[in-house]
């Protein structure tokens, strides 16, 4: 059975999480806005249905407040947005609340004001929300013990008031739960954020301590080779003997470049930003193939391609360059040197808005109970690798980052076969 290996992205870095908080507020400031304008338009419909006296300066106000809100957020001002549309919504209240009698529940709307405060600003803004609650309470108590008012007093029927005060009422109810909603699944998702930061620092820290412990091997193993050629070079009178040993040491460099390479490649992807652009991917196969072609054994391999013409995705070229270079790369590595041909078989499919490329060769191939386990870090499937084990656990985290997949089907002496997905719009995250 195919064997497909996926997991969950999580976004430890500071950008990526300043990103999500940043849409998150542009979406709670869009909603209060839009929940103003509502509001206006049904007190608008209400007060011209029961032909209510209610000045259209107020109305123009609350428009007025939550159109502009809702463009700032738009052109991504959301810090004019959160302070022009508080200011703005305390300052109607209090324009309404001080040109009517305090029984027709107006004031509650001081209170709405210090919630939808809350809501916008976060505990490390804690003062910003202590600020505006306080320009509520303050504006409340002058409109409720002063007969100061920048708009004619209006007077109602004791009908009127009783309308006007269940209308406030019901609003003021479903305004005010709708933002202790928001308020509520606010820290609800900052609790899952936290959980899941948590759970991939644990997953980081055991890796951390892994990788030091398998890479410092991986890099003193070929220095204590090269330290021993080297004496057995300085004691050798043979020429060709020298040779031989050359020979070796060069292979083990080699070894040591190709895991630091990793290791590099390692640290790009978790760490580097992405950086978009349209990718042709039969270019970019056919420049890591070049690269390749000093490898230990690529001459012998016969690489075929077939559906890549024309074929490019939108995404992140170092990202993908990972993974196709370590597939390629891996069948070389991992050919079966008793066959008399070697080949590599390259081809992709376009499904919807994903593309998928398979890797299949007829190397040496590998046994099914190592499936699960070849994308950890420094597994070795076969005894006979001289490779890091690196190679496709990055594969996989690459993948992770770029929103794609990876699928394995393999058997011993017949080869194997890796597809990979990626979108089309193969966006990468950190």
């Amino acid at each position: 059975m195919p064997h497909t290996v996926t997991s969950s992205n999580y976004q430890l870095s500071a950008p990526g999480n300043l990103v999500n908080e940043n849409l998150q507020h542009a979406n709670l400031i869009s909603r209060l806005a839009i929940i103003m304008m509502v509001v206006t338009v049904i007190y608008y419909g209400l007060y011209s249905f029961y032909i209510i006296d209610s000045p259209w300066q107020i109305f123009a106000m609350l428009s007025f407040t939550s159109i502009v809100s809702y463009l700032l957020v738009k052109i991504n001002k959301l810090h004019f947005a959160k302070i022009f549309g508080l200011i703005g919504y305390n300052m109607v209240i209090y324009f309404v609340a001080s040109s009517e009698t305090h029984l027709t529940n107006v004031n509650l709307y001081f209170v709405t004001g210090g919630i939808a405060a809350l809501v916008l600003y976060d505990y490390q803004e804690k003062q910003k929300s202590f600020a505006f609650i306080s320009l509520s309470i303050s504006l409340y108590v002058l409109a409720r013990f002063s007969s100061f008012s920048l708009l004619p007093e209006r007077e109602f029927t004791s009908q009127e008031v009783s309308l006007i005060s269940l209308i406030n009422l019901i609003v003021f109810g479903y305004v005010t739960a709708y933002l202790v909603i928001l308020l509520l699944k606010g820290n609800y998702l900052k609790k899952e954020d936290l959980k899941r930061q948590n759970s991939e620092l644990v997953k980081i820290n055991k890796e951390l301590d892994r990788f030091i412990y398998s890479s410092s091997h991986d890099l003193r193993a070929p220095l204590s080779s090269l330290l021993g050629l080297i004496q057995l070079t300085e004691l050798e009178h043979d020429e060709s003997l020298k040779k031989d040993y050359l020979k070796m040491m060069r292979g083990r460099i080699s070894a040591m470049d190709l895991f630091i390479k990793e290791i590099i490649d390692y640290a790009k992807n978790a760490r580097q930003e992405a950086e978009y652009e349209l990718i042709l991917l039969n270019d970019e196969i056919e420049k890591i193939i070049h690269d390749l072609k000093y490898m230990e054994g690529a001459n012998t391999v016969t690489i075929k391609r077939t559906g890549l013409e024309n074929l490019q995705i939108n995404g992140d070229l170092m990202r993908v360059r990972i993974v196709l270079s370590n597939l390629i790369s891996n069948a070389i590595k991992y050919r079966d040197p008793s066959k008399q041909n070697c080949e590599l078989y390259i081809s992709a499919e376009i499904n919807a808005d994903k593309v998928s490329i398979e890797f299949r060769d007829n190397g040496i191939g590998i046994s099914p109970s190592h499936h699960e386990k070849i994308f950890a870090m420094f597994y070795r499937a076969h005894e006979i690798s001289t490779g890091s084990g690196l190679g496709l656990y990055l594969v996989r985290e690459t993948l992770n980052n770029l929103k794609g997949s990876i699928r394995i089907v393999s058997e011993v002496g017949k080869g194997s076969s890796f597809t990979i997905t990626l979108p089309l719009e193969a966006h990468a995250s950190l």
